[in-house]
């Protein structure tokens, strides 16, 4: 059985209704620190959570999005009832941190050697490709 999750963080995006859901949820749970939490809790839509993810990623904490905006694809729906239950019984994901990366090779644009005379004036000396 996991542990039952006391130290909660909440995190509201700037939207009236995430202001107003972390004011119910604070009425109802108790905050702590984000250096001591559990488990952060994103309250917004899906910019919310990317803007969380993004300024926590560090903190190796799990991160449980409420939505409070209007699409909220990556959140789950609001309510003030039973969120650590909730929070346990979410299903664990990672989000790993990509990086791009960028391959460049120049290739001559002849193939007949020409490029390599020093009077050979020819209007795409190279050709650029990028590996993304």
């Amino acid at each position: 059985m996991k542990k039952k999750i006391t130290k909660i963080y909440f995190f509201a995006g700037n939207s009236k209704q995430a202001k107003a859901a972390k004011t119910k949820l604070l009425k109802k749970y108790k905050q702590t620190e984000v250096e001591k939490a559990e488990v952060i809790v994103a309250l917004g839509g899906d910019g919310t959570m990317l803007e969380t993810l993004h300024k926590f990623i560090d903190k190796k904490v799990p991160i449980y999005g409420m939505n409070c905006g209007s699409v909220g694809f990556l959140m789950n729906n609001f309510s003030t009832d039973k969120l650590t239950k909730r929070i346990q019984l979410a299903k664990k994901n990672s989000v790993l941190k990509y990086h791009m990366a960028i391959s460049i090779k120049l290739y001559p644009c002849c193939g007949s050697g020409r490029a390599r005379r020093k009077n050979h004036r020819c209007w795409r000396r190279w050709i650029l490709l990028l590996f993304l």
